[in-house]
């Protein structure tokens, strides 16, 4: 997932937050 959200920070971020 990770490797994944990697070009997303914002979505990385929000995954976080969640």
């Amino acid at each position: 997932m990770l490797n994944f959200y990697l070009p997303f920070p914002f979505l990385s971020i929000f995954f976080l937050l969640s």
